[in-house]
């Protein structure tokens, strides 16, 4: 989450870049995913991204191309490291990433409870008990 000085053209970019970036699956989309990655890296654009574009990353490759959580956590500090990338609701990911890497919770639970925490909310109504793992957050099924 370097930004590099002095004015650069801004992007968002979707989770599709991150997802064929990480796969390197698709012979044609694969290699525009590193070029625009890289293209970010070598200061020709800067690159934005938010909490869901990772929640959405770690899902896709989670859910359906079954990558395990370690290499996910480690592809997700790889991404915020990318120099000249920056993060629109930096605080709110900061806080899903450190809940979705120390618990045994999915992103979406962590993306939960970082809104939560954002908004100083300590009690959720859920069936999931995924979220008794988060000791920040108390479980209710009714009042």
């Amino acid at each position: 989450m370097r930004l590099e000085k002095g004015c650069m053209t801004k992007y968002f970019a979707d989770t599709n870049i991150f997802v064929r970036y990480y796969l390197k699956d698709d012979e044609k989309l694969s290699p525009l995913a590193q070029k625009i990655i890289q293209n970010c890296l070598n200061g020709k654009y800067s690159l934005v991204i938010c909490a869901v574009t990772l929640l959405e990353t770690v899902w896709i490759l989670g859910s359906f191309y079954k990558q395990p959580k370690d290499k996910l956590v480690n592809f997700l500090e790889n991404i915020l490291e990318i120099k000249n990338l920056t993060v629109a609701d930096q605080d709110l990911t900061k806080t899903m990433f450190l809940t979705y890497r120390s618990t045994n919770v999915d992103i979406t639970d962590s993306y939960f409870s970082a809104l939560m925490d954002q908004e100083k909310i300590k009690e959720i109504f859920s069936f999931d008990r995924d979220f008794d793992k988060i000791p920040s957050i108390k479980r209710l099924e009714k009042l």
